[in-house]
């Protein structure tokens, strides 16, 4: 079963608008690298991926290299990204909850 998400934060809304993003960021001229860049567009980022997100400054301020967390045998980095992660989806739970 694949991760709630949360759905889309920041989805563009205009057709118009989806089709310029596609255009511009699409991998090459191929109709196939067009259609996935357009649904990328019209999806937006996951609300999820926004949550985390939000939560990195708050993250990396309690994080550094003499907490004991960060000794664990893996980058600092990796480790905030799961910490923000984990944060992401308590908060995607707390608003299924409501």
């Amino acid at each position: 079963m694949a991760k709630d998400d949360g759905g889309p934060a920041f989805p563009i809304a205009n057709e118009t608008g989806m089709h310029r993003w596609a255009l511009a960021n699409r991998a090459d001229e191929t109709e196939e690298s067009y259609i996935a860049a357009y649904a990328i567009a019209a999806s937006g980022m996951s609300l999820r991926d926004h949550f985390a997100g939000e939560a990195i400054p708050i993250v990396f301020a309690q994080l550094d290299s003499t907490n004991p967390l960060a000794t664990q045998n893996r980058p600092l980095q990796v480790l905030a990204a799961k910490i923000c992660y984990e944060i992401a989806d308590a908060m995607l739970a707390e608003r299924r909850r409501e």
